[in-house]
């Protein structure tokens, strides 16, 4: 019988670039209309990416079985999930946008990559959601920006 491996889903919708300070990072629970919203504005910003995990808890399964690989074997495994973030630089910062905050609270741990969190909450509007998420991603660009280069404003 053969093991049926699931593919993990995950796409760049906004790349990173050298200059990238936030991350926002959406899930499946995330609503498509603040993804939309988020797509639309990331686009334009160089200072923020937007990263959408398919399959989040693949991801995360597939970076544990490589931590349990090094502990055992000590060699380095360096799993999918690792493989992506890897692009960002250490500094910036991941806004976890998401409607199950466990389905993404691991990822701070990859790479040791500083985490904010916009829960959205779906018992709420569209519109509450995406001003949540919003509020979120300029607060999380405003501590990134902080921490990069102080109070010289």
């Amino acid at each position: 019988m053969e093991s049926q491996v699931k593919r993990c889903e995950w796409t760049w919708v906004c790349p990173p670039s050298s200059h990238s300070q936030v991350c926002v990072v959406t899930d499946e629970t995330t609503p498509h209309m603040v993804r939309e919203a988020l797509v639309e504005y990331c686009q334009d910003s160089p200072h923020i990416s937007l990263l959408h995990l398919g399959t989040a808890d693949q991801l995360r399964l597939g970076w544990l079985a490589s931590l349990a690989l090094v502990q055992r074997s000590e060699q380095k495994i360096v799993s999918e999930i690792e493989h992506v973030l890897a692009i960002l630089p250490i500094s910036c910062f991941l806004l976890l946008c998401t409607q199950a905050a466990r389905s993404l609270d691991w990822l701070g741990a990859v790479r040791g990559h500083q985490c904010e969190l916009a829960h959205l909450h779906p018992t709420t509007n569209d519109s509450r959601q995406l001003e949540v998420a919003f509020k979120a991603m300029f607060a999380t660009l405003h501590s990134a920006t902080l921490e990069r280069w102080g109070d010289v404003f």
